[in-house]
């Protein structure tokens, strides 16, 4: 057990001393400004417990990613069938009717990032897994379309050309692809298909549109918020693009240490609220880099940052010492990130621990090559 620690703190030790730094940081602002020290320790028990024990855990059995992979399936097939018998049976238009709209943008994180957990050579080694993951990509595209959250859909999309760009790279440099053919040809299928849902969904197109539209104006060209790019903004999906805005002014204003942690709607509501924004009950700037620049200031910025570019950087090193489990959590995370451009699923519990618990597979098939190669 003792030579087990000291492998985990080898291989971990950088993402425990950047967690550390970054909640130190959150802390010290919070408790400056009078926000909460317990969300603070939420958020660091979020990723610090689900990377540790979950490296002990699949270092102990070397089956773990395995049993893990057959549980999620099984969730997941679960909740598709749920969400689709309501919109298709009950004819229920949109789930934002039994779920808040929150939890449908956590839920539709969850199945983007779980989507690509499946795509590695060890997984589909029988026709019965490929038969399971053409189910489970099938219902992953159906669901996702039920929910029409643009930010997981955008995500997915970019993690298919990703993985079709890293095919064609493979295919360049003639070196060993870590998904099957099976998998990489319903990549490919599965990003026409994500495209297509995309573009079939009126709605989604047109929100997306009148977004992409009122942010050029605003932003871009520098236009002032007016009642004709308010309502364009608000077409495209509410009060993000103006919460946009207020948030870069609290940054202004709070620039060191933020406004604290779950500070954001006090302070928006009371003095950054453009007039033409409709929602006084907003959590987050919906935008993860904004949101943790608003709460904890440059000082929790920059190692959170840190963080997640040693994660990306972690993981592209582990594909190119040939860990499958490497790809499939990296093109799970682009998804993550892309979705958290417009939203801020990751930063709760339920998305958070998924993520960093499926780092720590990764991690374990580090460790237990180390270990083969010292034997």
């Amino acid at each position: 057990m003792r030579q087990l620690t000291m492998h985990i703190w080898r291989h971990c030790h950088i993402f425990f001393l950047l967690m550390i730094v970054t909640g130190v940081a959150w802390a010290a602002g919070t408790a400056y400004m009078g926000g909460s020290i317990k969300l603070v320790s939420q958020r660091m028990e979020w990723m610090i417990y689900p990377l540790f024990l979950g490296c002990f855990w699949s270092c102990l059995c070397p089956n773990a990613a395995a049993v893990i992979k057959k549980v999620t399936a099984g969730s997941l097939l679960f909740i598709f069938g749920n969400i689709i018998y309501q919109a298709e049976v009950l004819h229920i238009s949109r789930p934002f009717e039994w779920l808040s709209r929150d939890y449908c943008n956590t839920i539709a994180g969850i199945i983007g990032f779980l989507l690509f957990a499946f795509v590695t050579t060890d997984w589909n080694t029988n026709k019965r897994y490929k038969a399971l993951t053409g189910l489970l990509f099938v219902g992953a595209l159906a669901t996702l379309a039920v929910l029409q959250t643009r930010g997981a859909l955008l995500g997915v999309a970019v993690a298919f050309g990703v993985v079709i760009i890293y095919g064609i790279a493979c295919y360049i440099r003639k070196s060993a692809l870590l998904v099957s053919k099976f998998v990489y040809v319903l990549l490919v299928c599965g990003m026409l298909g994500a495209g297509g849902l995309i573009m079939q969904s009126h709605s989604v197109v047109e929100r997306t549109m009148s977004s992409v539209v009122a942010f050029q104006q605003i932003y871009i060209q520098g236009v002032a918020v007016d009642s004709q790019n308010a309502k364009v903004a608000i077409k495209g999906g509410g009060d993000r693009v103006f919460l946009w805005r207020s948030a870069i002014d609290m940054v202004q204003d709070y620039p060191a240490v933020g406004v604290g942690t779950s500070r954001f709607n006090d302070v928006y509501a009371k003095g950054y609220m453009l007039p033409q924004a409709r929602e006084h009950n907003l959590k987050s700037p919906h935008n993860i880099f904004l949101h943790i620049l608003v709460e904890n200031g440059c000082i929790g910025y920059i190692p959170y940052v840190c963080l997640l570019g040693y994660l990306i950087a972690y993981l592209i090193r582990s594909m190119k010492n040939g860990n499958g489990q490497a790809a499939a959590v990296l093109f799970g995370f682009l998804v993550v990130l892309t979705q958290g451009m417009v939203d801020w699923p990751f930063l709760q519990r339920e998305l958070s621990q998924l993520v960093w618990f499926f780092v720590s597979f990764v991690v374990a098939e580090n460790i237990k090559r180390f270990q083969n190669k010292g034997d």
